[in-house]
């Protein structure tokens, strides 16, 4: 029995260190590729600037041209649709809400579009000033901020700043309609299309993950009331727990109980979160085109369960095993013990 006992403690120890490691290594990958996301498009955007700050050196003061105009306009064509995408801000808006880095990534991308008009509207007449508030714009602001924006999306992918955050309940709240798509920002629908394609992948992702976590929870629950069962067939081995002699069978479940609150705990305040904000991201662009039949998937299946709903089944998926676990405490200490030591 001591060894059964053993066993089980291990499987159950091994289990959550697993969820557990599931979960940072998890959220560790995610944010890595958010980051490498951030600093790919910003070395773009960059690269895009320069070609056109190139171009027009050369073209109001008399040098060679970098560009032919055919390749000047491409090179226009994918910046304007670099700084006009919100896909970018989609992605940091899924995995971490509204926040300090969703400010920041918006920021930046502000400065870059301010500097970026005057590059455009640059004439041969006003090209001295104009290179030089482009310049004093990089120096001053875009710079300065491009460096905090990777220092914080490296800091938030550090394992002390994840742990930090898996105890965190609730940060922020979900994102209003408006916060997610400014009116200012609409109009560009191929674009939202790329958005929506990312949100709902954000959803499978993440529906994958609790279904994966569920399965695994329950098998383990399967097997504690499996091990207590076999415990039974012995009921004279009993545990000193604080002066108590209470029979293994009774620990065993009392274990695989508290196994099952803390998943629970993991489960319904963080990942179902997650999922719940990747779902409200998708509805409020399902809500912007209404009216086009492409989108809506996500909000007519909303409509067959809410969210409330969605909340309620999480808690009765747990509360079941778990009152079935406190049954059979009670029937083993006062319909088998009790009565046994009564004979």
């Amino acid at each position: 029995m001591k060894i059964l006992l053993s066993g089980l403690l291990g499987a159950l120890i091994a289990s959550v260190l697993s969820v557990l490691y599931q979960y940072f290594a998890e959220q560790k990958r995610i944010r890595k590729e958010l980051m490498l996301d951030v600093v790919g498009w910003v070395d773009d955007v960059y690269d895009l600037l320069q070609a056109i700050h190139v171009q027009k050196q050369a073209a109001y003061s008399g040098g060679k041209l970098y560009l032919t105009e055919e390749e000047y306009r491409g090179v226009s064509r994918n910046l304007k649709f670099s700084l006009i995408s919100t896909k970018l801000e989609a992605k940091v808006a899924i995995i971490y809400g509204e926040g300090e880095e969703l400010r920041l990534t918006k920021a930046l991308k502000g400065e870059i579009l301010k500097t970026v008009q005057v590059l455009w509207a640059a004439t041969k007449d006003t090209w001295v000033e104009d290179n030089k508030l482009v310049f004093e714009s990089f120096s001053k602001r875009i710079d300065p901020l491009r460096g905090k924006v990777e220092k914080t999306f490296l800091i938030k992918g550090k394992f002390k700043t994840i742990a930090g955050e898996a105890f965190k309940i609730n940060q922020g709240g979900l994102m209003s309609d408006e916060q997610v798509f400014p009116q200012s920002e609409s109009g560009n629908m191929a674009n939202d299309i790329e958005i929506w394609k990312q949100a709902i992948e954000t959803q499978i992702h993440f529906n994958e993950l609790i279904i994966k976590m569920r399965m695994t929870v329950i098998s383990i629950i399967i097997t504690v009331f499996g091990a207590a069962g076999i415990a039974l067939k012995d009921l004279n081995i009993y545990a000193q727990i604080f002066q108590h002699k209470i029979h293994i069978s009774i620990v065993i479940i009392t274990i695989g109980l508290i196994f099952l609150i803390v998943q629970f705990i993991i489960d319904r305040f963080y990942y179902f979160k997650l999922l719940l904000g990747a779902v409200k991201f998708t509805e409020a662009l399902d809500k912007k085109y209404a009216s086009r039949s492409i989108f809506g998937l996500t909000t007519e299946i909303n409509k067959t369960i809410s969210h409330t709903m969605s909340g309620f089944i999480v808690i009765v998926y747990y509360f079941i095993p778990f009152i079935m676990g406190i049954v059979a405490i009670y029937l083993i200490q006062y319909k088998l013990i009790i009565e046994k030591v009564v004979k």
